[in-house]
């Protein structure tokens, strides 16, 4: 007889069990995804470190001198003139009072 039965059974092991390679490359690929995912964490993490860095504050006292420059009525669409108040012609009885 031969020295080792278990010789005999090793081709179909290999094409049937196969399961400690099988188990071996499953780990392998989990440990390939959890090393990608902690280094996309800490990419974000960096990203976010440095936009925290780079922040500034407003320049609160130039916004409020150029608001109070202009008048009350001032808006970005009509200057600091505001509305013209010949256009307002609300009195009449036609649509949109015009």
């Amino acid at each position: 007889m031969c020295g080792n039965p278990l010789k005999l059974l090793s081709p179909v092991a290999a094409l049937f069990g196969g399961g400690d390679a099988r188990k071996a490359e499953r780990a392998q690929k989990a440990a390939q995804a959890e090393a990608a995912a902690a280094a996309a964490k800490t990419q974000r993490q960096a990203e976010q470190a440095e936009m925290k860095a780079n922040r500034t504050a407003p320049d609160l006292a130039s916004l409020f001198r150029a608001n109070k420059a202009g008048s009350a009525a001032a808006t970005l669409l009509t200057g600091q003139g505001g509305a013209p108040l010949t256009n307002m012609a609300l009195g009449r009885n036609t649509l949109l009072g015009q």
